[in-house]
């Protein structure tokens, strides 16, 4: 859901993803757009990232919201146009704003951040690909299995309770048993 305006072009949504990396700096290992916008769909709600922060992110992103606010919510960026970056206030009157998750408005459009580390990045750039009915197929299928399940974003062997890293995709697609598939086939 967006947040100020129902939905615009994927150029459009793409571009505001790459600004938002850009405005952040370099205080990541690793951001991924996901989402709609990875699956290519022609108009976009809100844009999905999966970072994996450096150890100053979190004090920098928290620092430009800040700023944002103090000065009004308006900074001139290096491209010379105005951006408007603040907390997303939800449908239930709440803001997302923890540690492994958190929403905001940037160019008047919801972007929510989810948090990865190293061993889970796989898995939740697949998860937050989506579309959910298709994200929601996989992690039962990787439950089913019998071997692994998600927990607290990571997927876990369910004898050992220990971490499995999932560094890419293509591995997450292997543990639930399915094919990988480019995201602009997973549907809309």
């Amino acid at each position: 859901m967006s947040a100020t305006r129902e939905r615009r072009e994927l150029i459009e949504a793409t571009e505001d993803g790459l600004a938002l990396m850009r405005l952040v700096g370099n205080h990541f290992f690793d951001w991924r757009i996901a989402g709609s916008v990875r699956r290519r769909v022609a108009t976009v709600g809100d844009v999905e990232h999966v970072i994996v922060p450096g150890p100053a992110f979190i004090a920098r992103l928290d620092a430009l919201v800040e700023a944002h606010a103090a000065e009004g919510l308006f900074v001139a960026c290096a491209t010379a146009d105005s951006i408007r970056l603040r907390r997303a206030i939800y449908p239930d009157g709440r803001t997302r704003w923890g540690l492994r998750y958190r929403g905001l408005v940037f160019r008047g459009f919801r972007h929510e951040l989810f948090m990865a580390t190293m061993d889970n990045v796989g898995a939740l750039l697949a998860i937050r690909t989506g579309p959910a009915h298709y994200s929601r197929e996989l992690v039962t299928k990787l439950r089913d299995r019998g071997v692994h399940r998600m927990e607290d974003g990571h997927v876990v062997d369910a004898r050992t309770r220990k971490i499995v890293s999932v560094t890419t995709e293509e591995q997450f697609f292997a543990l639930c048993g399915v094919e990988w598939i480019e995201p602009s086939r997973r549907g809309a």
